[in-house]
């Protein structure tokens, strides 16, 4: 019996790559929608998806069938991990392949606040009002970074080339004898929060790190310092930003997601401390190509993530 592969979202996936790589495996491959309206359903054992499908009990009732999810991306928050574990359904995804990108991200958004750029208008330079635009650099700044796993790492190594001197680590689930020596670990979140005046947030949304980053840390943030969340809106307390900032907090807030994904907090938008960006982050070519290929290969060496 041929092997048939089920891609929902063929509009954000490099098909031909993908043809490509799976075909030459023995996979037939079927371009098909989010409402999976195509093809005999009977016949799918694999199906591909991005972050608009989502997998949980009722992905039985179209794929009866169904043994294997890949997943093209990093993130697992549309796949019901513990149904696919009890039906036997292996889940592959491609863990790192978006780091670099992620944390060129942080660096560029870090930098167009620190530097003021996001408050220029086109008055500011028919004035030529140079000196409005005095900022601070990336290297004077304690750096607090939550999580630190591939996109930590890689944002390590930016920083550290970029010659920060003062940098602060918090996750609980990686041992001191692994961390690079120039790094400082905390031992708690609020002691990140008030000793950095950039931080950075990448860590998964779990039941643990639902809302980790609440009033009370956001309290502890020195004046003007900068928080950046890139990993997901529910993990960093929407409401509480949009309180401190009410109460004339002066910190500013960047987020590449939000909690409910895609329909932002109409509150975080159109505020002068607020930077929300579509969840572009991992989107480079370079990024896209290394998650897909990453996803399928661990797909066909069979190595799942669950």
């Amino acid at each position: 019996m041929e092997k048939q592969l089920y891609i929902s979202e063929p509009q954000h996936v490099d098909v031909k790559r993908a043809k490509g790589l799976l075909s030459a495996e023995g996979w037939a491959v079927t371009e098909g929608t989010v409402n999976f309206a195509e093809g005999d359903q009977e016949n799918y054992s694999a199906l591909m998806i991005r972050s608009e499908t989502c997998v949980d009990q009722s992905i039985l009732t179209h794929f009866p069938h169904l043994k294997s999810i890949i997943r093209i991306g990093t993130g697992l928050d549309n796949v019901d991990l513990e149904f696919c574990k009890k039906n036997d359904i292996a889940v592959y995804n491609a863990a790192g392949a978006n780091a670099d990108a992620v944390a060129e991200y942080v660096i560029t958004m870090a930098l167009y606040v620190l530097r003021k750029i996001n408050t220029l208008t086109t008055e500011d330079v028919m004035a030529w009002d140079r000196f409005k635009f005095r900022g601070a650099s990336l290297h004077e700044q304690k750096v607090g970074l939550i999580g630190f796993g591939h996109i930590g790492w890689s944002l390590y190594r930016h920083l550290e080339a970029a010659g920060c001197k003062s940098i602060y680590v918090y996750d609980p689930y990686v041992s001191p004898s692994t961390l690079p020596e120039k790094v400082t670990q905390v031992a708690s979140i609020d002691e990140i929060f008030s000793r950095s005046s950039l931080i950075s947030v990448q860590t998964p949304l779990t039941k643990t790190t639902k809302n980790l980053v609440s009033m009370k840390e956001i309290s502890l943030l020195p004046e003007e310092a900068v928080l950046i969340n890139v990993s997901h809106g529910g993990v960093v307390d929407e409401s509480a930003v949009v309180k401190a900032l009410g109460d004339r907090r002066r910190f500013t807030y960047i987020s590449d997601t939000v909690s409910d994904e895609p329909h932002p907090n109409t509150a975080l938008l159109n505020h002068p401390n607020i930077i929300l960006t579509p969840h572009v982050a991992s989107l480079t070519g370079a990024a896209e190509a290394a998650m897909l290929e990453q996803a399928i290969a661990n797909f066909l060496s069979q190595t799942t993530t669950i």
